[in-house]
């Protein structure tokens, strides 16, 4: 099966620091593909790079077999790359509604209006569409921040932290909202988070992220049982 995203031998320096050395990885049609590494292992430098909110040194970006130009994120969420942010972006003083409607209005997105409430429905907002995002708990407004970046219906939706800070009930919630939307074999999620056990859940492939390397990719269950990922990222050694 072809890649709908592949990333081949990225590289970003700040300065003397790589950041990303050589980094390929591809995601398939209609999977999740898991992405984990410590903080500073490059994840979310190679998130702005696909997003095009950073232009690599070098390497390329693809998508379905066509690279992509040097392009900024708009244009990248216009081709359907989107993406949740660590630190939710949402206009807090908004209601859950007008935060999901800013983000469809400003990319053009035809019927923005009937396009919000259908997100709005499918991610069980509805409730609270009209309450302002700062009077919401962070479940509920990292599900605006999901909804914002369902608003082009997108080919790749990459979440970068979702789970963090969120109780069993969240994770669960957002858990089956992956699910949900595999169903469509034409999406597909990139998940980075620390919640390990999360992502393997619903991860059918994981790459190991290590000092701005794409160190170790495959099977999820091959991944977390290597020698590399238990001692680089569990801190365990093997006698």
């Amino acid at each position: 099966m072809k890649p709908i995203l592949e990333i081949s031998d990225v590289s970003v320096w700040f300065g003397g620091l790589a950041a990303l050395q050589n980094v390929s990885l591809h995601v398939e049609p209609g999977e999740c593909l898991g992405i984990i590494g410590s903080n500073g292992a490059g994840k979310s430098t190679l998130v702005d790079v696909i997003c095009g909110a950073r232009v690599p040194q070098s390497g390329t970006i693809s998508m379905d077999g066509s690279t992509l130009p040097v392009e900024g994120p708009r244009a990248r969420a216009l081709r359907g790359l989107s993406r949740t942010f660590q630190g939710l972006r949402l206009f807090y003083d908004l209601t859950a509604r007008e935060n999901i409607l800013v983000r469809a209005e400003a990319l053009g997105v035809e019927r923005p209006k009937e396009k919000t409430a259908a997100i709005l429905l499918e991610l069980e907002l509805t409730e609270d569409a009209d309450i302002s995002a700062a009077a919401l708990p962070l479940a509920r407004q990292k599900s605006i921040a999901v909804g914002q970046a369902m608003v082009t219906d997108p080919t790749v939706t990459i979440l970068d932290e979702p789970l963090a800070g969120l109780d069993g009930h969240g994770v669960q919630t957002v858990q089956d909202l992956i699910r949900s939307r595999l169903k469509n074999s034409n999406h597909s999620i990139v998940l980075i988070d620390h919640n390990v056990t999360a992502v393997a859940a619903v991860a059918s492939r994981i790459v190991f992220m290590h000092n701005g390397q794409a160190l170790l990719a495959g099977p999820t269950s091959e991944v977390l049982s290597s020698s590399e990922v238990s001692e680089l990222y569990f801190g365990k050694t093997h006698s």
